[in-house]
């Protein structure tokens, strides 16, 4: 910490050594070495405190004007001088230029510009050789995009202590002067933290396929992992191919889940691949590790079971180096951003004058490296269409995504689409798919100044993102969720809050579901919701009836509109139930259907059960006998395909997932209270079989049998006459699960009731086994599904983290509801962040329903206890309709499922008997505001502290934020930050001549040979700097001539007393220590 003394801004070195061309040395004695402390403290300077302020003051570097020599590139090796002045990082004789954006070198010759340069940028330029200073280096200052060099910059001093001065300079900004959260990345130490909820992973030997690079083929081998979980190796049945890993060396972004496009639809497949460009933003090596090692930098593990994959995944994130935003120095303020993107390719338009025969595909890149693709169709007449839909889960440092157009024949690129951070991180696609146009741009390998526009590609984009802090933080809120009662939970979801967005609704109850996953409290949650639904219902029947009997003139109507709008449409309970059974029941989906949808696939047969059409394919040509004995062939193949998928949903009652079987029991329990009600046996059992097929036919087998390409079953979309035998037998089963039979609505498919009938019996035999009202004798199949032997598994899968849940349902409550308005306006000084600054293209406001208004419109002064608990009255749109399967378009978000959407409309799904429209019955309903009260009362201590806590991390979240969205400059003793963390840490590559701060947890890997600590020793620091700079005279340099013999690259230098000490005892007061061992 400095002391009180002032410093004035004008301090400056009295005397200054001019640096003498063709000398190595000048005047000065072994005792004259430089001063770097006093130095380093000429540059620093104080603000003034401000009365009545709440900031504190703080330092600042500066430099000023200093006369130095300038080039430019493209004046090579023409130098000029000029004075220089440096504030806070910004150069302004120089354009204003900003270091914060910059990489320096110090370069002995601009021969040495051929290792900062690409290749492919300097293929026909000739450097000169020479430099008149032959013992001074120069400074480089290099702005570099993805694949060239777009500034830079050569500045030479003119004295050795501007030459510190600079330096000094370049040091502090390169490392500290950078502006924006996303600039804040570090490798953060990877501390392994053992979940309670998860088995304990030990392998011997795991059998499993893998891919090397770019191979055509998979090869099998045996993969071990170490007991220590750090290491893997892979042993092949050739042995000259066996390798072995070490996990900590990869980031957690470089082992990801393999898109099935990438592998024709093979599934549980682990990629790993080095990404060159994202190591390069943390100054980690690339290839050179794996090729000394001889291990590939991109290989692929398929593995046999979920369950494996699954376990080797988790251990692997776990072990794995992970990209944190922190400050260089307080490591304490440390989160992650985590990015759950959803991305569907609808289609494309050419201009007239692109078309092309050949096939195109998309592909879709991140960090230079592609992470799935589109299958190739070929263009009509300039359109192009896709619709396939891929998924990412990252908290990597992203950017941007570039999509890339491909030609099928030669892969060769088309065009480029880039989405940037402006629109990745674009709160309107936070929440819900939205689409959006963008153009796409010719790609040429020569350099355009204006880039051309060939057409344009419509996407619906989703990125839902996250800071997530320390896991510390949560405590408190993970113990009021693991112990809180969850009617209150219920409660806020259907009555208390203020949000007018259902798709919000969804996605907070999604994340409580999952909150209570890591608990084993999912069971309640989900009753709760569901008898919630039912009891909604019974009131609806209530009133009902209470109205007819008033109303005698009214003739008696029974209620079978009712009963079919039960689970039939968009409600709350239905989304989540439906999300629920997919997340758990996935893989039994696909081990039962993969076959016989490869095999229709592969059969490709038309079989149209419609006579009309079948006369208009044949343009009337046929007599009306062929076309019978056609229909009649066609019904006889529809009913194999028919059987084997009944029979591979009924023989399988006993590899259902456990957690779905006890949900339907939950419902028809509940169902069956119905029978207070006047309600027939006869109707009880046909609402019964209607609302079990809702959830468990129409939602969790339809979905997969008329898109097997959305489930990764099959590579290519159904063309159009496999779609049409998946529809047919969609409706069918749908039929056949509600015992339904056909009658005017599709008379051709009325033969198709005999197969419906002969089916009764194991239809209500099926439903009685799961929601086991039976004792079920079937025998297991699957013994390998992880829901048999881990179910945590998929719920950690699911949710990422527990901390993770946690935060997106804080944003998502804070953000949205206006509830929060009340509360924040009683607590200002915890938000008093109006905005928070991603990088240069991206600031965006928070919280987003905060307006400067709103905050003036409260005045009340008088602080109130923080509650939930009035009862508001709702503005959205009805979640469902009685009769109809809409799927909602919430008001404000015009988003549609385009597979939802299809999929009813291929289905007829639709109930013409009535159009009472009903948000949660709410008109319907008897006015029960007497009867929550007294609930309410139970329940509101426990809501009150959640959101109280809610509103805690929130606000210290946006602090942090704060922090870290300005330059990383610690504020209150520069210093000494200067003298202990950033000298010490300052790293030379010495084949790359690049200077950059080393990250503190990359001391395992830290490679001695091609990186060294600058002022390590004397050796490495005259190797850089040279010797003038580092002694000032001839006889220091002399001594040690000795042992520079060994400071060549690759070599390790021997330890002399000079180089186990400081390069000068100014240094040595420098890191506040006499010596350095």
């Amino acid at each position: 910490m400095i002391g009180n003394t002032s410093i004035s801004s004008n301090a400056t070195i009295n005397e200054q050594t001019p640096i003498t061309p063709y000398v190595s040395g000048s005047e000065g004695t072994p005792y004259d070495k430089y001063d770097v402390y006093r130095m380093i403290e000429s540059f620093v300077k104080r603000t003034k405190i401000k009365h009545h302020s709440e900031h504190p003051s703080y330092e600042t570097m500066y430099l000023n004007s200093q006369k130095v020599e300038i080039c430019k590139y493209n004046n090579i090796p023409n130098w000029t001088i000029q004075e220089l002045t440096i504030n806070d990082g910004i150069i302004e004789p120089l354009d204003n230029l900003d270091l914060s954006k910059y990489t320096f070198r110090l370069l002995r010759d601009f021969t040495d510009l051929s290792v900062v340069f690409p290749e492919a940028q300097i293929k026909h330029v000739t450097f000169p050789s020479g430099n008149e200073y032959t013992d001074v280096p120069f400074f480089c200052l290099i702005k570099k995009s993805e694949t060239r060099v777009e500034k830079a910059i050569f500045i030479r001093a003119l004295f050795r202590d501007v030459f510190m001065k600079l330096f000094t300079q370049f040091a502090f900004w390169t490392n500290m002067g950078r502006v924006g959260v996303l600039e804040k990345y570090h490798i953060g130490n990877n501390h392994k933290i053992l979940d309670d909820n998860l088995k304990k992973v030990n392998y011997l030997t795991i059998p499993c396929k893998a891919k090397i690079l770019d191979e055509p083929h998979w090869n099998d081998i045996q993969l071990s992992l170490s007991s220590d979980e750090q290491k893997m190796t892979f042993l092949f049945k050739d042995n000259s191919k066996d390798f072995e890993i070490t996990i900590a060396y990869f980031m957690r972004s470089e082992i990801n889940e393999c898109d099935p496009s990438l592998t024709g639809t093979k599934r549980n497949v682990i990629k790993f691949e080095v990404l060159p460009e994202l190591r390069q933003k943390y100054n980690l090596e690339s290839l050179s590790w794996f090729k000394e090692n001889n291990i590939p930098n991109k290989f692929m593990i398929e593995f046999d079971s979920l369950y494996n994959f699954l376990n080797m995944l988790f251990v692997l994130k776990e072990n794995s180096q992970q990209e944190v935003l922190s400050e260089s120095i307080n490591k304490k303020n440390k989160m992650t951003l985590k990015h759950e993107i959803n991305l569907n390719v609808i289609e494309a338009n050419f201009t007239a004058s692109n078309m092309y025969t050949s096939p195109i595909y998309v592909e879709v890149c991140m960090h230079d490296s592609v992470f799935a693709k589109t299958t190739p169709v070929e263009s009509s007449y300039g359109q192009l269409f896709w619709r396939e839909n891929f998924t990412f889960k990252t908290d990597s440092n992203l950017t941007q995504i570039i999509l890339k157009l491909r030609l099928s024949s030669n892969d060769s690129v088309l065009g480029l689409i880039e989405l940037n951070d402006y629109i990745l991180f674009n709160k309107e696609y936070r929440v819900s798919p939205k689409e959006v146009k963008l153009p796409v741009f010719f790609s040429n390998n020569s350099s355009e100044h204006k880039p051309r526009l060939i057409g344009e590609i419509l996407l619906s984009f989703k990125h839902d993102w996250h800071f997530v802090q320390q896991p510390v933080q949560y405590y408190a809120i993970c113990d009021l969720f693991r112990s809180i009662n969850m009617q209150s939970l219920v409660d806020y979801l259907y009555k208390e809050n203020q949000i007018d967005n259902d798709s919000i609704i969804f996605e907070i109850g999604k994340s409580i579901l999952n909150i209570q996953c890591s608990y084993n409290r999912e069971r309640e949650f989900l009753n709760l919701i569901i008898e919630k639904e039912i009891n909604d219902t019974i009131e609806t029947l209530i009133v009902r009836k209470t109205t007819l009997s008033k109303d005698k003139t009214n003739k008696p109507s029974n209620n079978n509109h009712i009963f079919n709008s039960l689970f039939r449409g968009n409600s709350l309970v239905t989304k989540i139930l439906e999300s629920y059974f997919e997340e758990v029941g996935t893989e039994y989906l696909f081990i039962i259907f993969q076959p016989i949808l490869q095999k229709i696939y592969t059969d490709n047969l038309n079989l149209e059960m419609d006579s009309k059409k079948l006369s208009k394919a044949f343009k009337d040509n046929e007599s009306s006998e062929f076309i019978e004995k056609l229909l009649d062939h066609n019904y006889h193949k529809l009913c194999e395909y028919l059987n084997e998928f009944w029979n591979a949903i009924y023989k399988s009652t006993m590899d259902l997932p456990q957690v779905i079987k006890t949900q339907l029991k939950f419902i028809r329990t509940n169902l069956e209270l119905f029978t207070v009600h006047d309600i027939s046996e006869k109707e009880l059992n046909h609402l019964i079989v209607n609302c079990i097929s809702s959830f468990l036919f129409l939602r969790f087998f339809i979905p997969i049998i008329l898109n097997p390409k959305m489930f990764h079953i099959v590579r290519v979309s159904p063309n159009e006459t496999q779609r049409r035998t998946l529809t047919l037998i969609s409706k069918i089963l749908l039929n056949l699960s509600t015992q339904t039979m056909f009658g005017i609505k599709d008379p051709y498919l009325n033969r198709f009731n005999d197969f419906i009938k002969s089916k009764q019996t194991e239809v209500y035999d099926y439903y009685d086994k799961v929601t086991e009202r039976v004792l079920d004798f079937t025998p297991k199949k699957f013994d390998y599904l992880v829901w048999r032997n881990d179910i945590t598994l998929l719920y950690k899968y699911e949710t990422d983290s527990v901390e993770y849940q946690c935060s997106r349902f804080i944003d998502l409550i804070i953000e949205n509801d206006l509830n929060s308005k009340s509360f924040i306006g009683e607590n200002k000084f915890l938000y008093d962040v109006k905005e928070i600054v991603y990088n240069e293209n991206v600031i965006v406001g928070f919280p987003r329903n905060l307006k400067s208004h709103d905050l003036l419109s409260i005045t009340s002064n008088k602080p109130q206890e923080f509650t939930f608990s009035k009862s508001k009255a709702h503005r959205r749109k009805s979640t469902y309709e009685i009769g109809q399967l809409l799927f909602e378009n919430d008001a404000g978000t015009q988003v549609e499922s385009d597979f939802q959407e299809s999929m009813f409309e291929l289905l007829g799904i639709d109930d013409q008997e009535t159009g009472v429209k009903s948000k949660r019955a709410s008109k319907l309903e008897v006015d029960s505001s007497n009867c929550f009260s007294k609930n309410l009362s139970a329940h509101n201590n426990d809501i009150s502290e959640v959101f109280s806590e809610c509103h805690a991390l929130y606000s210290k979240k946006l602090r942090t934020l704060k922090e870290l969205q300005s330059k990383d400059i610690y504020k209150e003793n520069l210093l000494n930050y200067l003298r202990e963390q950033l000298f010490p840490n300052l790293v030379a590559d010495m084949n790359q001549r690049t200077i950059a701060l080393k990250d503190i947890a990359l001391s395992e890997t830290y490679d001695r040979r091609f990186k060294r600590l600058i002022f390590e020793s004397d050796i490495v620091a005259e190797d850089l700097l040279g010797s003038y700079i580092v002694y000032g005279d001839k006889s220091r340099k002399s001594r040690h001539s000795q042992g520079r013999k060994y400071k060549a690259v690759g070599v390790e230098a021997k330890e002399t007393n000079s180089s186990t000490k400081m390069i000068t005892r100014s240094i040595s007061r420098f890191f506040s220590k006499k010596s350095h061992s």
